[in-house]
């Protein structure tokens, strides 16, 4: 793991963050990701998305996978990016639902 916070949506703010890289500052991504997800909210109320359910949303880049999740009630977001040659995506994304229920 390189990176992981819990942030609170609607504010931005970090609840907890945990780097172990200065190359991804958390409280640098948290703001911006959690502005993200209220985007993606804001998207999804378009009357062709109205049944849909936002569950998590991941970027693969070059060499991390990001992974973001709220909680059911979203009022937190859950992150952690990863190297992706240390893990693949299901696993990321089956320990994100979990810590995220």
């Amino acid at each position: 793991m390189l990176t992981t916070a819990v942030v609170e949506v609607q504010s931005g703010k970090t609840l907890v963050a945990y780097t172990a890289t200065a190359d991804l500052d958390p409280y640098k991504l948290n703001s911006r990701y959690a502005g993200f997800i209220r985007q993606t909210r804001q998207f999804l109320t378009q009357p062709w998305l109205s049944n849909q359910q936002f569950t998590d949303l991941v970027f693969l880049l070059d060499d991390h996978l990001h992974c973001l999740r709220t909680t059911s009630a979203g009022h937190w977001l859950y992150y952690v990016v990863v190297r992706s040659a240390d893990t693949n995506l299901a696993l990321v994304r089956e320990i994100m639902r979990r810590c995220a229920s």
